[in-house]
Order: C-alpha cells, then sequence, then structure tokens
C-alpha cells in the first residue's frame, strides 16, 4: 500500500516554463493595454486638434463645440502650442495660439500663461493675441502676468506691448497703480520707461472716469 505521502509525491508537479509563459502573456496584454489608453488619451486627443488647426474651416461644428467646450479648447489649444517643434510643426504651434483668440477669457488665460513661455516667439504670439483681444475683454485674468512680462521679459518689445494694454485697456485699480510706480524706479531703462508711459495712461484714464 501506498501512503498518502507516497501519493502526493506521484502526481505530476506544475511545469516552471507554463508558469512564465502566464508570465509573459500578462506583461504583453498589460503592455497592450497601457499602450491603448495612451492613444486613446494623448495621441488621439493630439490628432484632433492637429486636424482642426490645420484646417478650422472642414468642420461645420464650432470650435468650442468640437473640442470640448470653450475652456477645454482653449487649454487643448494650448498644450498643442508647447508640444516639442519635432510633434507639432512651427506653423501649426502659432496657428493654435492664435485661434485662442476665439475662446474668450479661457484663451486670455492661457495666453497669459504663455507669457512665462521659454520659448521668446512663443512669448510674442500670446503677447500679440492678449494685444489684439484687449479692447473687447475683460483683461483681470492677465493682469499679474502682463504686469509680470512688464518687468522681467528681456524683450523690449513685448515690454511695450504689455505696457500698452496696461496703460490701454487694463481696470485701473490700486494694485495696478502701485505696481507700475514701482516698475518706474527700477533700473533697468526699458522697464522703467514703459513702467512710467503704463503708469500714465492708467492715471489718464482714471482721471477721466472721475469726472464722469
Amino acid at each position: 500500500m501506498y501512503s498518502r505521502t507516497d501519493r502526493a509525491d506521484d502526481q505530476p508537479q506544475p511545469n516552471p516554463r507554463s508558469r512564465k509563459i502566464y508570465v509573459l502573456w500578462g506583461i504583453a496584454i498589460s503592455t497592450l493595454v497601457a499602450l491603448g489608453l495612451v492613444c486613446w488619451l494623448v495621441v488621439v486627443p493630439v490628432l484632433e486638434v492637429r486636424s482642426f488647426v490645420q484646417d478650422p474651416g472642414s468642420s461645420e461644428k464650432p470650435m468650442d463645440e468640437l473640442l470640448g467646450g470653450e475652456k477645454r479648447a482653449a487649454e487643448r489649444l494650448a498644450a498643442y502650442a508647447r508640444m516639442p517643434s519635432w510633434i507639432v510643426p512651427q506653423q501649426d504651434r502659432w496657428s493654435s495660439v492664435l485661434l485662442l483668440s476665439n475662446c474668450g477669457e479661457s484663451g486670455l488665460r492661457e495666453c497669459g500663461r504663455l507669457l512665462s513661455d521659454e520659448d521668446p516667439e512663443m512669448r510674442k504670439q500670446g503677447m500679440a493675441v492678449i494685444l489684439a483681444m484687449a479692447p473687447d475683454h475683460d483683461l483681470g485674468v492677465v493682469k499679474l502676468d502682463l504686469l509680470h512680462a512688464l518687468e522681467h521679459d528681456p524683450s523690449s518689445k513685448i515690454k511695450r506691448w504689455a505696457s500698452e494694454v496696461l496703460g490701454r485697456w487694463m481696470e485701473v485699480d490700486s494694485q495696478l497703480l502701485s505696481e507700475l510706480k514701482r516698475m518706474t524706479r527700477q533700473d533697468d531703462e526699458d522697464t522703467k520707461g514703459y513702467a512710467t508711459v503704463a503708469l500714465n495712461g492708467a492715471k489718464k484714464r482714471l482721471a477721466e472716469e472721475q469726472e464722469d
């Protein structure tokens, strides 16, 4: 007679090779799922934005509807513009920034964020859109971005544009006047000069409003 121990020893043992195959299959399936998620969450949205940027008139739907609403459209356009040049052609980057002008306050906010971009051309594009939108929009969402650009941006052109927006269209309040007055005492001649222009413009508008 066999003992229980003998019968257990006679049973076939799992093949280690079979276990390895199951593990490899699990890794392969997990990798495919991860790649699918990347394609769905990253590649597909990028291709949607690219398609619209390259041919805005190709769809009957308005931009905000096509790209997920005004706020979402602005975020997607700005993210697309910030992508490396080996992914997004230079012309597409500029076009996506210009399209932010169709996104209202959300577009303004994203343009304000572009003023801190490392790429000087990207900062100029963001500043140009803000300048174009300034007469018809509330600029409160970009006030701090413009003040920072006026004080710290190395480009004289960006400083001049920031000064123009702040002096001609920004709502005048104590913070604006205080910051501009402080900048008129800076050592940098460009900052000092353009801050003075903006301050004089803001004071003039404030005086006119008080007379009315």
